[in-house]
């Protein structure tokens, strides 16, 4: 069944998601995919510091807040 954008969500890999997710909202896209990897990197090798960590969060909540239709953080518009 397909979310409110159109996206499937079936029990597919998170990559497969994000790749079909750029054609809708490419530069979204590549934050997804870059919080992703944040979180494979932490889940399976369990090398991220808290620093990286807390940058993935503030790119989250940046995200979030488009989504949620304010702006990004430092925008002007």
């Amino acid at each position: 069944m397909p979310d409110s954008l159109s996206v499937a969500a079936a029990a597919r890999p998170l990559n497969d998601r994000i790749k079909e997710f750029e054609a809708i909202d490419a530069s979204h896209a590549e934050t997804f995919d870059a919080l992703r990897e944040v979180g494979n990197v932490g889940s399976h090798q369990g090398d991220n510091t808290r620093e990286t960590v807390l940058d993935a969060w503030e790119v989250y909540e940046d995200a979030f807040r488009v989504f949620s239709g304010g702006t990004r953080a430092g925008s002007t518009h």
